[in-house]
C-alpha cells in the first residue's frame, strides 16, 4: 500500500491548494493513478508513469539492521580500548611501583647486612680487647693520671717530673704499661668533653726526645692520621655500630 502525504495551504488570493506526495516503496509498480470526484459529480483522473531508472528501491532491513548497530559497535569496541589501555597502563604503574619497592627493600636488606657484619666484626675485636695501663714513666708533664692508672686528663699547668728517659717532651703523650709484639689486640676509650685528642700505637724503641709516633687523631670533628716527623692526613671514618 503506496504511503500517502496530503498537506493544505493557502494563497495570497484566496485559493487552497492542495499538496499530496505518495510514495511507492514496490519496484513492479510503474504507473499512478490519482482519481478526484467534483461536487458536480464528474471525476477527473490523472496518473503518472515511473521509469525503472527513477525508481528508488527501499534499503533491505538487514542494511537497515547494520547501519544501527555498525556504529553501537564502533562505540563499544572504542570504550573496551581505551579502558583495556587504561588497565595496561595502571598494571604498568603497579608493577613499576613494585620494582622500586623491592629495590629500596633489597637496598635496605643489604645496608642492614653491612651493619650487622661491622658490629660482628666490632663484637670479634672485642674478644682481643687488651687491659691496658697507663705508664706513669712515660707520661708528659702536662697529663695527670688517676690513681687506678686507667683515666688521664691535660691539666692547667705543667708538672714537676723527672726527666727519665722514657718521658715524652714533645707531645703530650703516655704509653701503657704492656707492650705487645704479635696477635690482635684491642681496646676501647671513652672520650670525655674536649676538642682535640688522640689514641693511637708507637714502637717501643721509640724516643720520647721529639722523635716522631703515630697516632689516630680527631681534632673539630675530622679524624687524622698523626704523625709527629711529617704532619697528620685525613682519614675517611666508617660508619660505626
Amino acid at each position: 500500500m503506496p504511503t500517502l502525504e496530503e498537506a493544505h495551504t493557502k494563497d495570497t488570493d484566496g485559493l487552497c491548494r492542495v499538496t499530496m506526495t505518495v510514495t511507492i516503496r514496490d519496484s513492479s509498480v510503474r504507473t499512478a493513478l490519482l482519481r478526484q470526484q467534483h461536487l458536480l459529480g464528474q471525476e477527473r483522473g490523472s496518473g503518472v508513469f515511473l521509469p525503472e531508472g527513477v525508481f528508488i528501491p527501499s534499503p533491505p532491513a538487514w542494511m537497515v539492521a547494520l547501519a544501527v548497530l555498525l556504529p553501537a559497535l564502533l562505540f563499544f569496541t572504542t570504550v573496551g580500548v581505551i579502558g583495556l589501555c587504561s588497565k595496561l597502563h595502571k598494571e604498568k604503574e603497579i608493577l613499576s611501583l613494585r620494582e622500586d619497592y623491592e629495590d629500596k627493600e633489597e637496598d635496605t636488606a643489604r645496608k642492614e647486612l653491612e651493619q650487622l657484619q661491622e658490629e660482628l666484626r666490632w663484637r670479634r675485636g672485642l674478644l682481643h680487647a687488651a687491659d691496658v695501663l697507663l705508664d706513669p714513666d712515660t707520661a708528659h708533664p702536662e697529663l695527670f693520671l688517676s690513681q687506678d692508672q686507667r683515666r688521664v686528663g691535660r691539666g692547667p699547668s705543667r708538672q714537676i717530673l723527672p726527666d727519665n728517659p722514657e718521658r715524652f717532651d714533645c707531645r703530650p703523650c703516655v704509653l701503657g704499661v704492656q707492650g705487645f709484639s704479635s696477635g690482635r689486640h684491642s681496646w676501647e676509650v671513652e672520650v670525655g668533653n674536649v676538642m682535640v685528642w688522640a689514641v693511637g700505637v708507637c714502637a717501643d724503641r721509640v724516643q720520647r726526645k721529639g722523635r716522631p709516633c703515630w697516632s689516630l687523631r680527631m681534632a673539630s670533628g675530622p679524624w687524622s692520621c698523626l704523625d709527629t716527623s711529617t704532619g697528620s692526613c685525613p682519614l675517611q671514618r666508617r660508619s660505626s655500630p
